[in-house]
């Protein structure tokens, strides 16, 4: 739960891997990201950097953003790799990267360097942003989704803090009471 970014796509070419990399790599360098580069299609055995091309990397207080490729030029995300057959279809090429702890500025950041990589490498790409940054360019409304966001999460440990558990309930029915607490309580505000 929170305010995350999920994201699919097809880059045009194979080559063109190499040179994204490059720039993702000097991008994320200036702004003192972690990052990791994966150069391993064509090892023996099926582990987690046998399959893929790409490059990960990560803001403070952010999940791994990974822009890592099949040979057939589709995303995906190494560390569901791991996860083999236990996979829903379509799993591995869909990665969501909850971008709330991080702030607006780096979740801004993030999104508009995936849009350009869109547009200058990709033959196809979806992004949903629960901020509404990347579809409307508005850094006002992602402020608000932010606070939203923020304000659920405080919400949420204040009644966790006010209402236990009962020795009595079952954790179902905690989490319905905890439901309903939340519901009373946003209706007045």
């Amino acid at each position: 739960m929170g305010l995350c970014i999920h994201y699919t796509g097809k880059i045009r070419q194979l080559s063109a891997i190499e040179d994204m990399m490059k720039e993702v790599e000097e991008i994320v360098n200036t702004y003192g990201w972690k990052y990791s580069v994966y150069h391993n299609f064509e090892k023996h055995g099926y582990g987690i950097n046998n399959k893929i091309t790409g490059i990960r990397f990560s803001p403070p207080a952010c999940e791994t953003v990974s822009l890592c490729f099949f040979k057939d030029c589709t995303l995906c995300d190494p560390h569901y790799l791991q996860y083999g057959s236990s996979l829903q279809p379509g799993e591995i090429y869909t990665h969501s990267v909850k971008t709330q702890f991080t702030g607006l500025a780096n979740h801004i950041i993030v999104v508009s360097l995936l849009k350009y990589l869109a547009r200058k490498y990709f033959e196809s790409f979806v992004l949903e942003d629960d901020s509404k940054y990347f579809e409307t360019e508005n850094p006002a409304i992602a402020q608000q989704k932010f606070e939203t966001y923020d304000e659920f999460l405080r919400t949420t440990s204040t009644a966790i803090q006010i209402l236990a558990m009962r020795a009595d309930e079952g954790i179902g029915d905690y989490a319905k009471r905890l439901a309903k607490y939340l519901e009373q309580n946003s209706k007045k505000k």
